[in-house]
């Protein structure tokens, strides 16, 4: 909710079509119809026509992700072999799909990027690490997730060497019920939403890091990007999935206790 600032309105669009696409993609996994696949890649389409075709790729990361993850628990839970190819050429069909929508909108500059200033190999500081690494979230910025405004932006931001027109404060109970869920709830679930949710926050760290060089030399178009600092959404996203789990947890425990008790009261009667 932070990013208003001038041209970061492309920015809001992405960060809440992210759920969606998530959740197109959870109901065609347990469904297995093709028709939410396509619907995942409707609002994978409306991202890049956001448009925000960065933070589109951070967001397909993090969607990629979780299919990689639920279908190797689908595999590990015996599920039939076809059913597992099925899904994956579906979810590959959701993809074709997005690109086939929003093509509209991309491939003119897909043809005319030829003439920008921004193309590598220009020899105007628009490649390299350097490049890549501009932007980057300052470790003090973790600090803002708690108290907002802590670095001073965007007026008087004083953490990083680069200007900044937004925040990633998320709040106490944000971050006090995801601790819970990694309390009460560990599964596999909470588990990957804090290991996806701890490579997001060292990814936006960029040049503050060695980890960044990882995603720049093994990830496709990194090195074409910059401003690692976009993909905290993704972080935040994995945090309110777990505060979300957290909630859950303390909700269904304190039911428990009330039906145990009023059991025990039934007991001594």
């Amino acid at each position: 909710a932070s990013t208003l600032a001038g041209g970061h309105d492309g920015r809001q669009f992405t960060i809440l079509l992210l759920p969606l696409a998530m959740f197109f993609l959870e109901r065609g996994l347990n469904r297995r119809k093709l028709v939410y696949f396509l619907l995942m890649g409707l609002a994978v389409a409306l991202q890049i026509l956001s448009p925000h075709v960065q933070m589109m790729y951070y967001s397909s990361l993090a969607v990629a992700a979780w299919f990689v993850f639920r279908v190797i628990n689908l595999w590990r839970e015996k599920s039939p072999t076809g059913a597992l190819v099925k899904t994956t050429a579906f979810f590959s069909l959701g993809f074709v799909f997005a690109v086939c929508l929003s093509a509209l909108q991309f491939f003119p500059e897909v043809i005319d990027q030829g003439y920008s200033h921004r193309q590598t190999g220009t020899g105007l500081g628009y490649e390299g690490y350097q490049h890549a690494t501009q932007f980057s979230m300052h470790p003090l910025e973790t600090i803002g997730l708690l108290i907002p405004g802590f670095t001073g932006e965007p007026s008087s931001y004083w953490a990083g060497a680069d200007f900044k027109g937004h925040s990633e404060y998320m709040g106490l109970a944000v971050i006090l019920f995801a601790i819970v869920a990694l309390v009460y709830r560990r599964n596999r679930i909470t588990w990957f939403f804090a290991g996806l949710g701890l490579f997001a926050l060292l990814f936006n760290f960029g040049k503050f890091t060695p980890f960044f060089k990882l995603p720049f030399y093994l990830l496709p178009k990194v090195k074409d990007f910059r401003a690692p600092n976009m993909m905290f959404f993704v972080c935040g996203f994995s945090l309110l999935t777990l505060a979300a789990y957290g909630l859950e947890s303390l909700i269904s425990r304190s039911r428990d206790k009330v039906t145990a008790d009023s059991g025990a009261r039934v007991v001594r009667l």
